[in-house]
């Protein structure tokens, strides 16, 4: 399973970049434990740390066109926005993106999408249901897709995404990361779907 997603995550990101030189590593089962103690390590914040569950996973890689580290963002209003011209571009683009949200400015939106559908799928690190994770004070959500074995890309890509929304002083973001590395709750039955599903995308 594991050399199946690895090869599409890599080949489908932004651009093929070697494995030494970003500290790309082969993906391992994590744990609520591991996936905690990694992210402190490299200084993300944890506050909303979180996954998403079975039905959704596999979901949720077509829509952000497999590629990691990704982010998605919706409106006070439930409205999923995108930082994309077009479908296919990277995730370069967060990077200004970010820092010059505004509360009244209009963005394209992806309206087949909503906040409400999107917080049905998203689970605690254990598989658990989650209430209440969304702030009501927020003008901007913003969900980072991330894994561990991406490597300095957590540290160049994803804490700087939180940092950028942190520092923006014109509107409140809040950052809701979710990790999409292989959990230890998932079913066997579902590892072998996974299985199943990355080596036809071989």
């Amino acid at each position: 399973m594991h050399k199946y997603l690895f090869i599409l995550l890599l080949c489908c990101g932004c651009s093929s970049v070697a494995k030494k030189m970003y500290g790309i590593k082969d993906p391992g089962i994590e744990n609520r434990e591991s996936i905690i103690r990694y992210a402190q390590s490299i200084n993300l914040d944890t506050t909303h740390i979180c996954t998403v569950d079975t039905s959704t996973y596999l979901k949720t890689l077509i829509r952000i066109q497999s590629s990691l580290p990704e982010a998605e963002l919706f409106n006070r209003d439930g409205i999923n926005i995108t930082y994309k011209k077009q479908d296919q571009d990277c995730n370069a683009g967060l990077f200004s993106f970010i820092p010059n949200l505004r509360k009244d400015s209009a963005y394209n939106r992806k309206d087949a999408y909503s906040l409400t559908q999107h917080l049905e799928g998203i689970r605690g690190l254990n598989g658990e249901a989650l209430h209440n994770i969304t702030d009501s004070s927020a003008d901007y959500y913003l969900f980072i897709y991330w894994v561990r074995w991406i490597g300095k890309l957590n540290k160049d890509h994803v804490r700087e995404w939180m940092d950028l929304a942190k520092s923006n002083p014109h509107v409140r973001i809040q950052v809701i990361p979710v990790n999409m590395d292989f959990q230890s709750w998932w079913p066997e039955t579902f590892q072998q779907k996974v299985t199943k599903s990355m080596s036809k995308k071989k």
